[in-house]
C-alpha cells in the first residue's frame, strides 16, 4: 500500500524502506492517510522517472507554475479521494507575528515528490499540511525522512 520506489540520486538504486518511512511520516504528521489511488500514481511516477534536485531558478519557475494550478489541483484531490481539503479555522502567525494564513484558507499543499525535485503538479502528488507545524517544521523538519529522500544540498 505504501510507495515502494525512490531512486537514490546518483546510484540508480531504490530505497524502499526510506520511501515507506517518508509516507508514514507525512501521514502521522498531518493526521491524514494518503489515498490508495494516490499511492498507485506515486509508485508509477517514481518507477518511470528519476527526480533530481533543480537549480533555485528552475525551482522558482516550477513553484510559480504550481501556484497557478494549486486551487484546481486541490479540487481534483477532493474529487478523486472523496475527502475535504482542510482549511484553517483560526489565523496562523509567522515568527514575526504577521498573519501568515487566514481563516478559511486551505492548508498548504505539500508536494509529496518535492517541488525542488521537479515533483509533478498533479492531484496525486499533493497532501494537505498545516503551516508551520505539520509542514515546514514537521514534514520538512530536521532529521525527517523527507530530508533524506530529497536532500536540500
Amino acid at each position: 500500500q505504501y510507495m515502494e520506489s525512490k531512486v537514490v540520486k546518483g546510484t540508480g538504486k531504490i530505497d524502499y524502506d526510506l520511501a515507506k518511512d517518508y509516507i508514514r511520516d507525512v501521514e502521522s504528521k498531518t493526521g491524514l492517510k494518503l489515498h490508495k489511488n494516490q499511492i498507485e500514481q506515486l509508485k508509477a511516477a517514481l518507477r518511470e522517472h528519476k527526480y533530481e534536485k533543480m537549480t533555485p531558478l528552475e525551482t522558482l519557475k516550477h513553484r510559480n507554475k504550481f501556484n497557478s494550478v494549486k486551487n484546481k489541483l486541490i479540487s481534483e484531490w477532493e474529487e478523486k479521494t472523496g475527502q475535504t481539503w482542510p482549511r484553517y479555522t483560526e489565523e496562523v502567525y509567522d515568527k514575526k507575528g504577521r498573519v501568515a494564513r487566514d481563516i478559511g484558507q486551505p492548508y498548504d499543499a505539500h508536494h509529496i515528490i518535492e517541488n525542488n525535485f521537479g515533483g509533478p503538479h498533479e492531484w496525486w502528488n499533493i497532501h494537505p499540511a498545516k503551516f508551520p507545524d505539520e509542514h515546514q517544521a514537521g514534514i520538512h523538519g530536521k532529521g525527517s525522512p523527507s530530508n533524506k529522500l530529497f536532500p536540500r544540498r
